[in-house]
C-alpha cells in the first residue's frame, strides 16, 4: 500500500471527524500513463502524465456531504473537510445514508502486470512502428496511417474510512490503436482498429494492422442503398455505440428520478 497515499488519506478523515462529520471516507487514486504515437516511422509525439487525487464523503446526522482534490498538502486537504462538511449541511438527510461494515476478508484482484512498467520504451514505440508496417503491406491500396500508437496506465487505488476499512489494489493496462487510409481512384475511406489488453504478452501487433487495413478496405466503393427492412449484423463497435445510447437509461439513479426513458417500464419487458 502506497504510504504517501494512506497518509493522506489518514489525515484527511481525523480532520472531517473535527470539522464535525460523524462517519468518513477517503477515495485516493495516483496514476501514471504513457503515449506513443509513431507516423511515417518516426516518433509523432511521446508523453508521460502523472495524477493523483482523493475524494471525500461525510456522513452528518443522515446528511451526506462530498467534495474533492488533487492536490494532497494539509492546507488543501483540510479545506476539503471543510467543504466536505458545508456540502453535507445542504443535503436532504436520510437514515439509510451510513458507510458499509467493513468485511473480515477483501478478494485479491488480479489487475496488474508488473511486465507493463518493465518492457523498455524503445520495445514498446517498436510495436506502433510494427503496425505501421503491417498496415502497408497488408495491400497496395492502404496509402496512408494517420495514426499508429501504444499506451499504457497503471494506479493505484486506496479507499480509507472511519469503520477501519484500509483497503488498495493496483492495476495497469496496455493498448495499441491504429487508424489507415485505403484510396482506390476517387474513393478514400479510414478504417481503425484496437487491442487492449491486462497483460502485456496478449498485445497483437498483426492482428490490430490487419483489422484497421480491412475495415477501410471494405468501405471502398460503398453506395447508399433504398429503404428496406433487412436483417444486419452488427459488429462489436457499432454494437457499442448502440450500447452506449442506452447507458444512461438503465441508471437507477435516472430510473429512480424520472430522467430515463425506462421509468415507466419497471418489471417489464423492454
Amino acid at each position: 500500500m502506497n504510504a504517501s497515499l494512506l497518509k493522506a488519506a489518514e489525515f484527511t478523515l481525523e480532520e472531517a471527524k473535527k470539522a464535525g462529520a460523524k462517519e468518513a471516507e477517503a477515495y485516493l487514486n495516483e496514476a501514471s500513463e504513457l503515449t506513443i504515437e509513431v507516423r511515417n516511422d518516426k516518433i509523432e509525439t511521446m508523453k508521460l502524465a502523472r495524477d493523483k487525487g482523493l475524494g471525500l464523503r461525510v456522513f452528518i446526522a443522515g446528511r451526506t456531504g462530498f467534495a474533492f482534490c488533487t492536490e494532497l498538502t494539509p492546507g488543501v486537504l483540510r479545506e476539503l473537510t471543510r467543504e466536505a462538511v458545508a456540502n453535507a449541511g445542504q443535503a436532504n438527510a436520510d437514515l439509510n445514508n451510513l458507510l458499509p461494515q467493513k468485511a473480515p476478508v477483501y478478494p485479491s484482484l488480479d489487475l496488474y502486470d508488473p511486465e507493463i512498467r518493465k518492457a523498455p520504451v524503445e520495445e514498446k514505440v517498436e510495436l506502433a512502428r510494427r503496425m505501421e508496417k503491417i498496415a502497408l503491406a497488408y495491400d497496395a491500396r492502404i496509402k496512408i496511417i494517420e495514426s499508429s500508437a501504444y499506451q499504457d496506465e497503471e494506479s493505484e487505488t486506496l479507499i480509507v474510512n472511519s469503520s477501519g476499512v484500509a483497503a488498495a489494489y493496483r492495476s495497469a493496462y496496455c493498448g495499441l490503436s491504429l487508424a489507415v487510409v485505403a484510396q482506390d481512384a476517387e474513393d478514400n475511406q479510414t478504417g481503425f482498429a484496437l487491442d487492449y489488453r491486462l497483460r502485456y504478452k496478449d498485445l497483437n501487433t498483426q492482428k490490430v494492422g490487419e483489422e484497421a487495413s480491412q475495415r477501410a478496405l471494405r468501405l471502398l466503393g460503398a453506395k447508399p442503398i433504398s429503404t428496406r427492412k433487412v436483417a444486419v449484423v452488427l459488429e462489436p463497435y457499432v454494437a457499442i455505440g448502440f450500447l452506449g445510447l442506452l447507458g444512461a437509461s438503465l441508471s437507477a439513479e435516472a430510473v429512480q428520478k424520472k430522467r430515463s426513458l425506462l421509468a415507466a417500464k419497471i418489471n417489464q419487458k423492454v
